[in-house]
C-alpha cells in the first residue's frame, strides 16, 4: 500500500511530492452500501447521465443527487479535504463511473487539463472551450489547476485486474506535459490499487491512465474535484458548493415532524449562525425570526453588527448555517438497572439556507417584526416606530438578512433505546431534580410515550 498509516497523519507534503496517495478505510461497508442505493434509485433519464454497454456515468453527481452528500461527507473524509487542501476547499466537480464486468476499454496517460464553468464568458488564460451533455469546460492558467486535488471514492475494490489507475510519480511537478514524451524506462509507473471504502487522490496535472478490465469485476467510483481558488468575476464554476458541517443524526433521533420543528424555531430563536469568515470557521450569537411568506416559503430574519468581521463576508445567495439549541440534560448512568455509561439528552435544529441582504427599509421592518416578536411578552412594550430619530441612527450600525431555508436537521435525543422502564426511571429523576433545563426533559421524554 502506498499510503494507508491513517487519516489522521496524512502526509501533506507526501500528495505534493508524489501527486497521489491512497488511503483504505475512509468508509464502512454500510456507507459504500448506502451510497450506492442512492445512485441506483436516481433518475438516470436526465441528460447528465450517460450509460452505455460499456460505462454508465453521472455528471454533476452530487448536484443531481444532493442527498450523496450527507454520506460521502463523513468525519473521515472532511479531516483529509481539510489536511489537504486547508479549511476553505469547496467542491468544483462531481462525477459517478460505473465501469461494468464486461467493459474491456482503457484509457491512455493524460493530464486532466479542463474545470467546468456554469456559463462560456470570454476571460484571458482561459482557452480550448468544449461543451458537452450541456456543461461547458475550459482549459484555465495552469495555476488554478495545480490548486485542485481529486478525491476518487472506491466503491469496489479496484486492483490491476479490474481497471486500476495507474499514474507516473511526480509527473505533476513538470506542468502541463506530452504524455508522448514519456519515458518508462527512466519514469516511475504505480499501479494504485484501492479496496472498496478507500480513496485515491491525485493531482489534475500527474499523468494517470486506467488499465482494461481482465477479471470481469465491477468497478464504480465517485470522482470529486476540490480546490480553494477564486475565478475571474465574469465565471463561475458550475458546481461550486461548500463542503457542509451536518449533524450527526442517527435514525432513532431523527425528527421530521415539520410543524413541530417550525414551532421550536419560534421558542428557541437565539441561534448561532455560521460561516466561513477570514479563511477560518465563524460562529455569531444572534436572535432569529422564523416566518412563512404567504407564498409557503420558510426563510429567517435578522441582523449583526457592521463591526463584526462576519457581517463583511455576508453575500448574497451564499449557504449559511443556524444552530438552534433546545433544552438538555446530563443522563447518568447510574439511573439504569444495568452498567452503562452516561451519556446526555437533548433536542437541537441545524437550519441551511441562502442569505439575502437587506436594504435599509427592509432592515427597519425585520428590527420591527423581532422587537414585536418579543416586547409582547413585557408590561409596557415599545414598538420601533416610536424610537425617535437619533435612537433609530443606531440602525446604520448593523447588517440585516433574511435566509432561505433549503434543508432542516433536526435532532431528538430522549433515551428512545431505552425500554420503559428505564425511560421512565430517567424522566423521574430528571422531574425530580433542580435544574429548569432537566424538568423540560422529562416533559419531552414523556411526549415521546404518550
Amino acid at each position: 500500500m502506498l499510503f494507508n498509516t491513517s487519516i489522521s497523519s496524512m502526509s501533506k507534503d507526501f500528495f505534493s511530492e508524489k501527486g497521489f496517495a491512497i488511503i483504505d478505510n475512509v468508509y464502512t461497508d454500510e456507507e459504500v452500501n448506502t451510497i450506492l442505493e442512492l445512485i441506483e434509485k436516481s433518475d438516470s433519464g436526465k441528460e447528465t447521465y450517460r450509460k452505455t454497454q460499456d460505462v454508465f456515468a453521472i455528471r454533476q453527481a452530487l448536484k443531481e443527487i444532493p442527498k450523496l452528500k450527507d454520506y460521502v461527507f463523513n468525519a473521515n473524509i472532511k479531516e483529509i479535504i481539510k489536511s489537504t487542501g486547508g479549511d476553505n476547499c469547496f467542491v468544483v466537480k462531481s462525477i459517478y463511473f460505473d465501469k461494468p464486468e464486461t467493459s474491456n476499454w482503457f484509457v491512455a496517460y493524460h493530464q486532466d487539463l479542463t474545470i467546468s464553468i456554469k456559463d462560456k464568458v470570454h476571460s484571458e488564460g482561459f482557452t480550448n472551450w468544449t461543451k458537452k451533455q450541456n456543461q461547458f469546460a475550459v482549459q484555465p492558467p495552469v495555476e488554478i489547476l495545480e490548486n485542485i486535488f481529486t478525491i476518487r471514492i472506491h466503491l469496489d475494490t479496484t486492483t490491476k485486474e479490474n481497471g486500476a489507475v495507474k499514474v507516473i510519480e511526480k509527473s505533476h511537478l513538470l506542468g502541463i506535459y506530452r504524455p508522448e514524451l514519456l519515458d518508462k524506462t527512466i519514469e516511475k509507473e504505480t499501479i494504485c490499487e484501492v479496496e472498496k471504502g478507500g480513496i485515491m487522490l491525485i493531482k489534475p496535472l500527474t499523468l494517470h491512465a486506467s488499465t482494461r478490465t481482465t477479471n470481469h469485476k465491477r468497478r464504480r467510483v465517485l470522482h470529486i474535484e476540490f480546490s480553494n481558488s477564486k475565478l475571474p468575476e465574469s465565471l463561475e464554476w458550475s458546481e461550486y458548493s461548500k463542503i457542509k458541517i451536518t449533524m450527526y443524526i442517527p435514525d432513532l433521533y431523527k425528527n421530521e415532524n415539520q410543524p413541530e420543528i417550525e414551532q421550536f424555531l419560534r421558542d428557541n430563536g437565539f441561534a448561532i449562525l455560521i460561516n466561513q469568515t477570514n479563511g477560518k470557521l465563524w460562529g455569531t450569537h444572534t436572535p432569529l425570526v422564523f416566518e412563512k411568506t404567504p407564498e409557503g416559503k420558510a426563510i429567517l430574519s435578522g441582523h449583526i453588527s457592521k463591526e463584526n468581521p462576519q457581517a463583511e463576508n455576508l453575500k448574497d445567495r451564499e449557504e449559511i448555517l443556524a444552530i438552534f439549541n433546545g433544552p438538555h440534560s446530563y443522563i447518568s448512568s447510574s439511573w439504569y438497572d444495568h452498567e452503562n455509561v452516561p451519556t446526555w439528552n437533548y433536542v437541537a435544529v441545524h437550519v441551511y439556507g441562502k442569505i439575502t441582504l437587506l436594504t435599509p427599509h427592509e432592515t427597519i421592518e425585520s428590527l420591527k417584526k423581532l422587537v414585536n416578536k418579543y416586547e409582547k411578552q413585557q408590561e409596557n412594550p415599545i414598538k420601533v416606530e416610536n424610537l425617535s430619530t437619533k435612537t433609530m441612527l443606531q440602525a446604520r450600525g448593523i447588517v440585516a438578512f433574511e435566509i432561505e431555508i433549503t434543508e432542516i436537521q433536526a435532532k431528538r435525543k430522549l433515551s428512545q433505546n431505552r425500554d420503559d422502564k428505564n425511560h421512565q426511571t430517567i424522566i423521574n429523576h430528571l422531574e425530580n431534580s433542580k435544574d429548569f433545563n432537566s424538568k423540560i426533559i422529562a416533559s419531552e421524554m414523556k411526549k415521546d410515550r404518550s
